[in-house]
């Protein structure tokens, strides 16, 4: 015996006039395979037309939470999870909305079979079956608290019967069991120090030195020099904190010559550095970077009379 194809119910229940609705549809789905999801997206803390509670509960529907003005994004995000997790053939919108057009395009693509209930003319077209609903099953638009369209649609008026699995609760109530929510305290930032880091404070830190190297290598170019500016991008990479006014300096540039374990020189127009080797000047003995970087920023100086560029 084949199996059944495995198909998804989605609800929007704030633009169903009628929970009655729901049923005829989970009837009519029989033929075309096993709803195997069943879901209504609605602010169910809010008050809805009668009927709802037991219109779940028959259709063993789950009531998922969410604001009205969220329900189109919470309808397409739970389709994409039930695509990627791969366990559909079919989903099933009630209504069908305009709104969901691209969604459902999206999902006919990936190979899904869709099914609209009571869609309406912009949403057929995207629609690989279509199940007919009562004119009056599908509200104008969202259904709201003492709405014409609510009322009439229940001939009991609106009733706060939120369904049994979701618990009436106030906005500003927070969930059973928790104690009240506080905002998070405004941190300030920490203060910068008042004098810049000397080399051998510089050194101290464990991280600063290594990471400064490891920014450097995966930039270096030429040689093993490294544009300031991507070596700056990249260190806020490796940590998003990173500011070299930490350390006491206004820029990066500044903080790799105060380290004294890097070359430093100007090449096409922008600071470039690189470590320098162990043993000579500007190396890792921590003397000052004096090195072949500090030559070419020399040469620059003497031929355009400044020593003013770009650092990062």
């Amino acid at each position: 015996m084949p199996a059944q194809p495995r198909l998804a119910l989605l609800i929007d229940a704030t633009r169903l006039a009628v929970p009655d609705a729901v049923g005829g549809t989970l009837a009519a789905l029989a033929a075309h395979g096993r709803v195997t999801v069943r879901l209504a997206f609605a602010d169910w803390r809010q008050p809805m037309p009668a009927g709802w509670d037991a219109a779940l509960q028959a259709g063993a529907v789950q009531a998922a939470q969410v604001g009205a003005a969220g329900r189109i994004a919470a309808l397409a995000v739970a389709a994409m999870d039930l695509l990627h997790a791969g366990a559909l053939d079919g989903v099933c919108f009630l209504p069908g909305d305009a709104a969901l057009l691209p969604l459902a395009q999206r999902l006919r693509a990936a190979g899904l079979t869709v099914i609209g209930a009571g869609a309406d003319a912009a949403f057929a077209p995207a629609c690989d079956e279509r199940l007919p609903l009562p004119p009056s099953c599908v509200a104008a638009g969202v259904l709201a608290a003492g709405s014409d369209a609510a009322d009439a649609g229940t001939g009991t008026g609106i009733a706060a019967c939120a369904p049994a699995n979701v618990a009436p609760i106030s906005r500003s109530d927070p969930p059973p069991g928790l104690p009240p929510v506080r905002p998070a305290p405004r941190l300030a930032p920490p203060p910068f120090p008042s004098a810049p880091q000397s080399a051998a404070e510089l050194a101290a830190d464990a991280r600063l030195l290594p990471m400064l190297r490891e920014a450097m290598a995966a930039c270096a170019v030429e040689d093993g020099w490294a544009w300031l500016g991507a070596v700056s991008q990249r260190l806020r990479k490796l940590e998003p904190d990173f500011d070299p006014r930490r350390h006491g300096y206004a820029k990066l540039t500044e903080l790799v010559e105060a380290a004294g374990c890097f070359e430093l020189g100007r090449r096409g127009g922008g600071w470039h550095a690189r470590p320098a080797a162990v043993g000579v000047p500007g190396g890792a003995d921590g003397s000052a970077a004096t090195g072949h970087g500090a030559e070419i920023g020399a040469k620059e100086v003497a031929a355009t009379g400044t020593n003013e560029g770009r650092a990062p």
